[in-house]
Formats: structure tokens, C-alpha cells, sequence
């Protein structure tokens, strides 16, 4: 590939979270790190601006010349998109990718650069049997009847392509004739929507020219998610198009309404699990964060609009190990409980991914944090607390977890153990598989829940606990490990082990490199 490529974009402050996904998914890739990148900036705050300065980026406020003035800056900018090469000058090939588009795959950025270079321009159409046809068609048709009726016509038989993600090679004939159509044609977009997609009306058209075909690449490398939703792997690792051979995405384009939020997605063996499908990698975490490397990242904070970063002098528990740099979070209803930290929580969410679609019980959600994690990784999960007897708690947690679009059955009971386990053991004769047991933490209470769950356990079966930093909850572990269950503990901050018996398997983790970790003498025996 040509080491002279430029990528373009453009957000204002509500975009600023979706631009810093594709910009992430640009420089966390090898080849992307030193690729050029400008960005329109069309109302962005100056902390985002100082973001983008810092990954590499050149700014550019766009005018209304040589079109009007007074039209909203996010259309200045996409008028803008003809004169990329004349206002950014010095790169052979240009690659435009919108704000809420991002790179899964590099080949696809591949394929745009290569493509630009043997034809001019490199892009993808709107057309694909996963896609409905007349609901793209839909979407273009007062666009391209403002051009005349033969424009109409090549939409209905050749369909239109997405100015979404696109490429051209800077001396190509078709900047030119694209920009001319936008001059000749901007008088007649007499409505918001016809203005909006005025320029990729323009540059479908030049593109549909006999003498300026460009080069035509599979949707794959610009999949459009709100014609249709992709498929996921088995772990949510990777987005896949929902046709056979179910070809994994170059760039996903969260289109529409698929902007930031959950969806069920089919996995490809069998059942559903549900991720967002912005970015979400290692990178994307807050700069006080912490989530083990090979781990898979999901991050379901919008969810819950009461998380905080807390103060761990609102806590009085003499186990909360404190002055660590991982951000203790919690809900501001309650400030002086904390949630799974952020490795915490992953280290919960990837257990739970090897047992998608198994029953699972939770004894202890606080506000749901940790429940969350669990749904989203597909568990049929029931859970057990007694705070869910407080309305504001019960509406809070199923609010959350409705937020988060879980794929399986969720059961919220408010009560106690070990009474509400063997209760809801009635319902399930099977058992369950799963358990992740975060209740009371003091005196014998840790080892009654335990011996209340144990004889309900499936054959291949995991126990997740957290706070072993309070030794009571150690002793419910030193109890299974003298059962005969394999057990493996995990550095965190508060400290979690997993125990586990059958075909169960753990999954690794490193600590956070930066800490210099102390392990209690109780936890020892474990280590």
C-alpha cells in the first residue's frame, strides 16, 4: 500500500465519542499508526479538539464558499468532501470514513487504497441480498429525483452507493465532475433531506458515468448496519455479515439508529449475545482503567446513568483495599458501596462467555453492574438480593439490564440467602451451571451461601466470587477447594478466584503491571 494515503472525517461534540472509536481503530493497528488524518471540525469542544491533536490530526473548520453561506456546519463540511485533495493537498490517495464508521480489518482500508489507485475511486454500493432493496431505495429516492428522472432511473436499476466510507486518488477526474454536479444541482435541495444527501446523491451519480467508473468493493468493506445487523463469533470478538459465508466486516458503519446502542446479535453457534457495535477495545477504556490484555472488552456504561467515579473514604468496610490506581466505581445513590472494577468486571464477563446460554445465579447485584456483564454474556440468569425489595433498587437494576438489550432470561428475587436459593432451586431442577456469589461478605455468611448453591450445581459447573480481600470470603473458597474443586485466584483489586469442576475451564489473567501487588496471608493457601 502506498505510504502517502490520508484519511478525512468529521464530528462535532455529540460525535466526538464515535469519532474517537474510528480514530482508535485506526492507531491501534500497526499500519494506521502513522497514517495522516484531518478532521472537519464542525463544533467540537476544546478538551476534544486537544484529543485529536494529540493522535496526529489536522483541523479544519470548513466555509460556505464557493456554495452559500448559513448552512449548518455538518453540511459545510460534506459539500466540503469534493475539494478533499485541493484543501488537504499533498497525498496520492484520500479515504474518507465518517465519524461513526470504524476499522475492523485492515484489508479493507487495503482494498479502498488499491482500488483509488487502478480506477480513481474506490467505493462501496448500497446493495447486498442481506440488505431490503426497497428500503434502501427509500431512503435515496427524493435525493435522486431532484437530479431528473434518468438519475431516478439508474437508482432503480444500479442502485446507489454509500459516501460513508469512500476513496479517491488525488488527481482523479472524478473530484471535478463531482464537485460540478454539487454546484449545478445545491439550488434545487429544497428540503432538509435533500441537502443532507445532496453530495453522495452527486458522487453516486459521477460514479455511475461510463467514463468514471470506480472501483466497486464488496459491502463488507462498509457494512451498513442499519439495513442489517451483523452477525458476532462465539465471544462478540469480531462482526461478521449475517449472509454466508459470514465474511468478518472490514468497517462497520453504525448507520441510523445503530449508534451506540446494545443489540442481540446471532452468534455463529447458535443463540444471541449482545454488544453495541461501536469499537471496543483496550484503548477505549477511561485513562484510570485497567482491563487484563487477551481479555475481551465490553463496556456497558451507558447503561447505567447513576455510575460514578467514588470516594473511598465514603466507605467504612475494613477490607476495601484502597489507594489503587483503578477507579472505584459505584452509584451515587449509594456512594459508599463499590461495583466490580473495571478488570473485575471483565474477568466476570469472559468466565461468563464459556457458559452463553447456561443457567446461572447470582447471589448479590447491588445496582446490577455485575448482573449486566453476566446477561450480556448470554446467561440465562437469576438473581437473588435482598435490596431488590426496594422499588428504586428493583426499577433501577431492570432498567439497566433492559438497557443493555440482554439475549437471555433475566429473574430479579428480592431476597436473601440461603432461604431464596434453595426456594429458587424449585424452579430449577437442573441446577445451574454458573454462580457468581457477591453477598454478605462477614462471619459465616460466605460459606453458607456457598453450601446453599453447592448441592445445585451442575457437573461442569464454575463459581465466581469477589472480595477475598475479607477473609470470610476466602473460607467460602478453602470450603470448595477441600471439596475437590480446582480453584484459581485473580489479582485484583479487591480479589477474585474462580472455582471449578468438570469440563469448566478458567480463563488467564494478568495483573496490572503497574501494581505491586500484596497477597493477605489468608489468601495464601489458595495461591
Amino acid at each position: 500500500m502506498t505510504d502517502d494515503v490520508a484519511v478525512v472525517s468529521a464530528a462535532d461534540a455529540n460525535f466526538f465519542d464515535l469519532i474517537q472509536g474510528m480514530v482508535r481503530s485506526l492507531r491501534d493497528k500497526p499500519q494506521g499508526r502513522e497514517v495522516a488524518l484531518y478532521v472537519f471540525d464542525i463544533g467540537m469542544t476544546e478538551v476534544q479538539r486537544r484529543w485529536l491533536l494529540l493522535q496526529g490530526a489536522t483541523l479544519l473548520i470548513p466555509s460556505g464558499k464557493p456554495y452559500r453561506d448559513g448552512l449548518p456546519s455538518y453540511l459545510r463540511a460534506f459539500l466540503s468532501r469534493c475539494r478533499i485533495p485541493e484543501l488537504f493537498p499533498g497525498h496520492e490517495v484520500y479515504l474518507w470514513i465518517d465519524a461513526d464508521a470504524w476499522v475492523q480489518h485492515w484489508n479493507a482500508i487495503q482494498s479502498y487504497v488499491e482500488g483509488a489507485l487502478r480506477a480513481g475511486f474506490a467505493i462501496s454500493p448500497e446493495t447486498d441480498p442481506a440488505y431490503d432493496r426497497a428500503t434502501v431505495l427509500a431512503v435515496h429516492q427524493a435525493s435522486f429525483a431532484m437530479f431528473g428522472s434518468e438519475s431516478l432511473e439508474c437508482l432503480s436499476t444500479r442502485g446507489p452507493f454509500n459516501a460513508g466510507v469512500f476513496a479517491g486518488r488525488a488527481d482523479a477526474p472524478q473530484w471535478q465532475a463531482w464537485r460540478e454536479l454539487v454546484e449545478e444541482n445545491i439550488g434545487k435541495a429544497d428540503t432538509p433531506e435533500t441537502l443532507f444527501l445532496l453530495d453522495q446523491t452527486a458522487l453516486c451519480l459521477v460514479c455511475m458515468r461510463e467514463t468514471l467508473h470506480p472501483a466497486l468493493l464488496p459491502t463488507t468493506c462498509n457494512w451498513l448496519a442499519n439495513f442489517a445487523l451483523p452477525m458476532t463469533c462465539d465471544d462478540g470478538s469480531a462482526l461478521l455479515r449475517p449472509l454466508p459465508p459470514h465474511e468478518p466486516l472490514g468497517i462497520v458503519h453504525q448507520a441510523g439508529h445503530t449508534k451506540r446502542a446494545f443489540f442481540p446479535l446471532r452468534r455463529m453457534s447458535g443463540g444471541l449475545l449482545s454488544r453495541t457495535l461501536s469499537y471496543q477495545a483496550h484503548s477505549q477504556l477511561p485513562r484510570d482503567d485497567y482491563v487484563s490484555p487477551g481479555l475481551r472488552v465490553i463496556l456497558p456504561d451507558r447503561c447505567f446513568p447513576n455510575m460514578v467515579r467514588g470516594d473511598q473514604s465514603a466507605s467504612d468496610w475494613s477490607y476495601l483495599r484502597r489507594g489503587l490506581p483503578h477507579a472505584w466505581l459505584v452509584d451515587r445513590r449509594i456512594p459508599a458501596w463499590g461495583f466490580l472494577n473495571r478488570d473485575e468486571a471483565h474477568i466476570l464477563y469472559n468466565l461468563a462467555l464459556g457458559f452463553h446460554g447456561k443457567p446461572a445465579l447470582e447471589i448479590g447485584c447491588l445496582m446490577g453492574w455485575s448482573a449486566c456483564h453476566m446477561a450480556l454474556a448470554g446467561l440465562d440468569l437469576d438473581i437473588i438480593d435482598p435490596l431488590l425489595a426496594n422499588q428504586q433498587v428493583f426499577s433501577s437494576v431492570k432498567a439497566s439490564l433492559e438497557a443493555s438489550r440482554f439475549p437471555g432470561r433475566v429473574v430479579l428475587i428480592p431476597g436473601g440467602s440461603p432461604a431464596a436459593v434453595h426456594e429458587m432451586a424449585k424452579r430449577r431442577p437442573a441446577g445451574w451451571s454458573f454462580f457468581f456469589i457477591d453477598g454478605n461478605h462477614d462471619g459465616d455468611a460466605p460459606v453458607a451461601d456457598v453450601k446453599a448453591c453447592e448441592p445445585y450445581a451442575a457437573p461442569d459447573c464454575a463459581m465466581v466470587f469477589h472480595d477475598l480481600a475479607s477473609p470470610h470470603v476466602t473460607n467460602a473458597v478453602l470450603y470448595l477447594k477441600a471439596q475437590g474443586w480446582r480453584v484459581r485466584v485473580y489479582h485484583t483489586a479487591q480479589i477474585m478466584a474462580v472455582a471449578w469442576r468438570g469440563d469448566a475451564r478458567p480463563i488467564a489473567h494478568q495483573p496490572d503491571p503497574r501494581v505491586d501487588w500484596q497477597i493477605p496471608d489468608h489468601v495464601m493457601s489458595l495461591v
